[in-house]
């Protein structure tokens, strides 16, 4: 798609945004996917979204009868889009009296307000514009048939560990063509678009190469084909215009795994593909049948279907041989992902709070929202506990596309939820936010953060949104490298005392998941860091500030209040946090490591 086609294609879909008529609950997930994909590694395009977003949020204080509020501070970086706003013959009235019109005439200015975005996207050339506003990327420019393509999803990990950790991933994640997961060990299972499913048994490598299958290079997988509906194997017909073949002369409509000696088709199938250290390619199948095709000595083409209670190996030295299916040969292959385990971030037994920051957008996908409404502000599910409202140290903008100005690249989405909004805070990176709780005096807290180059903190007091309460008491997580501790204690009459525990936080700017329990009845306080219990601070064996012979159990400690957030040093400049949650601990979790 040409790049102009491009920008008229996204400024349609983001007017569709902020008009509220694309919803994903309500079966709009095809616009949710293609939007997400054209604002994917295209700094114009994220360019457009912010200034779309800057603007759809100015329009809406200008109908309330007021000026943006002054917490509206666009980053610098991102200059209120001058280049794309409609001049006076553009829209037969300039932004500036707008303003003025809008206070005057009040609900008919929103009418009117409306119209004129609407008539901005309809009317206004915005490719052209854009593409004289903003800078050109550096990098070769992304040839169409390049785009993004997503032909499935993750649907299960069992104690995956990745023997290249570029490969990871999580459970629910889309998988992209072209997409390569190289696992270690445990069980990865990938749900194609078409029904097919797909067991990864580490160790292995496999990409995917089509919207039908993929390359395994080594190791071991299975695969089930059916369909979405009712588990029945796809017509020729409908998989043909449903499937994509990386080599366009030779299409294949069947679901098929190849390896670095032959390729296997399923032919309505249950079937299991090995493939040795040698390059031995050995096939059983336990339900259908299928194809196998290769190459045998000499070069020979080496053909032979299976059916179910047959293998075979290919060695392109022996040719085909077919070999007994025994018992044990049989349970090599994992038919059916377990049942997952508890997971290790599962500390909280029965939650009183949780938020995922969807803030005000209904649909859960998010945007540029700040955080100022009292949707955004509640915190988003109680429980059946009092309904509270998040304080902020600093106004913060929950999104789902993060300004990208600093000189250390925004991770990505890496852990659960983030896609569907997070807290983003610029300036210095500096946030806490909290809320009134004093429902326990035994709970853990949890939240997912982005590790700072300074800390991340989780606190409890007598006010929220702050370090600095009189009876507050904050757990510090560091990366490993710094000179302050990775693991600390702090309040502010008596400083931070070195807890003495390792973060296994190797380096700043990833995702982590924080938790600590404040066992306040024996003041004691553990702390986990990925699910990984890093150690228990027992606060009679600080003394630090303390006269002779007194410790940190004796100072006044209160839950009234939670506290999470951290601060950023400017190089960064960014803080974002998502999935908070407070509860009773777990019953299995014991008081002390």
């Amino acid at each position: 798609m040409p790049s102009d086609a491009k920008m008229t294609e996204l400024a349609g879909l983001l007017s569709r945004l902020c008009d509220g008529e694309i919803d994903a609950a309500e079966g709009d997930a095809a616009e949710w996917d293609r939007l997400e994909a054209l604002l994917l590694d295209d700094p114009a395009a994220q360019n457009l979204y912010r200034r779309f977003m800057a603007l759809d949020v100015d329009l809406a204080w200008r109908a309330a009868g007021r000026p943006a509020p002054p917490q509206f501070n666009r980053p610098a970086s991102v200059p209120f889009p001058t280049a794309v706003i409609p001049d006076s013959s553009a829209c037969h009235a300039p932004l500036s009296s707008l303003g003025s019109f809008l206070f005057s005439y009040g609900v008919a200015a929103v009418i009117v307000a409306v119209g004129m975005l609407v008539g901005w996207v309809c009317h206004v050339p915005v490719h052209q514009q854009v593409a004289n506003d903003v800078p050109r990327p550096t990098r070769t420019p992304v040839r169409p048939e390049s785009e993004t393509v997503f032909v499935g999803h993750v649907t299960g990990t069992v104690d995956c560990v990745w023997a290249d950790p570029k490969t990871g991933t999580t459970n629910s994640a889309r998988v992209p063509l072209g997409r390569r997961y190289a696992i270690a060990s445990g069980l990865m299972e990938i749900t194609y678009n078409t029904g097919a499913r797909v067991i990864l048994q580490g160790p292995c490598a496999y990409e995917v190469e089509s919207e039908t299958g993929g390359y395994l290079s080594r190791g071991r997988l299975t695969a089930r084909v059916e369909t979405k509906a009712e588990g029945k194997r796809p017509n020729a017909e409908r998989n043909l215009q449903i499937s994509k073949s990386p080599n366009p002369q030779s299409p294949s409509p069947l679901f098929s795994v190849r390896t670095p000696t032959a390729k296997v088709t399923d032919l309505g199938t249950e079937f299991g593909v090995e493939v040795s250290k040698t390059g031995v390619t050995e096939t059983q199948v336990f339900l259908g049948k299928v194809k196998i095709q290769g190459r045998g000595t000499a070069g020979s083409l080496l053909e032979r279907t299976l059916l179910a209670g047959q293998a075979t190996q290919l060695d392109p030295r022996k040719g085909l041989v077919a070999v007994s299916i025994s018992e044990i040969s049989r349970r090599r292959f994992v038919r059916k992902m377990p049942a997952p385990k508890p997971s290790s971030l599962d500390l909280i037994g029965q939650v009183d709070y949780s938020d995922t920051w969807s803030a005000n957008s209904p649909t859960r996908t998010g945007s540029y929202l700040l955080l100022t409404t009292p949707e955004s502000l509640r915190v988003e599910r109680c429980h059946g506990n009092p309904p509270r409202t998040w304080v902020f140290s600093r106004v913060s903008a929950m999104t789902t596309w993060p300004y990208d100005d600093s000189p250390i690249k925004w991770p990505g989405f890496q852990v659960q939820g983030a896609r569907s909004g997070f807290t983003e805070t610029g300036v210095d990176g500096t946030c806490y936010f909290g809320f009134e709780y004093g429902l326990r005096d035994d709970f853990v807290v949890q939240f997912d953060a982005v590790q700072s180059e300074d800390r991340i903190n989780i606190t409890i007091g007598d006010q929220p949104a702050t370090i600095y309460g009189d009876r507050s008491l904050s757990v510090f997580f560091r990366a490993a490298g710094t000179s302050y501790p990775e693991i600390g204690v702090y309040t502010p009459s008596k400083g931070e005392a070195d807890a003495g525990i390792r973060s296994g936080i190797p380096i700043a700017i990833q995702w982590h998941n924080y938790a600590v329990r404040f066992n306040l009845r024996e003041k004691r306080l553990t702390v986990w860091v990925d699910g990984s219990c890093r150690g228990t601070i027992d606060l009679a064996g600080i003394s630090k500030g303390m006269e002779p012979g007194g410790s940190w159990s004796a100072l006044p400690w209160t839950a009234k209040c939670v506290t999470v957030g951290g601060e950023s040093e400017k190089t960064v400049g960014r803080l974002w946090t998502d999935n908070f949650r407070i509860g009773s601990p777990r019953s299995d979790l014991p008081k002390s490591h």
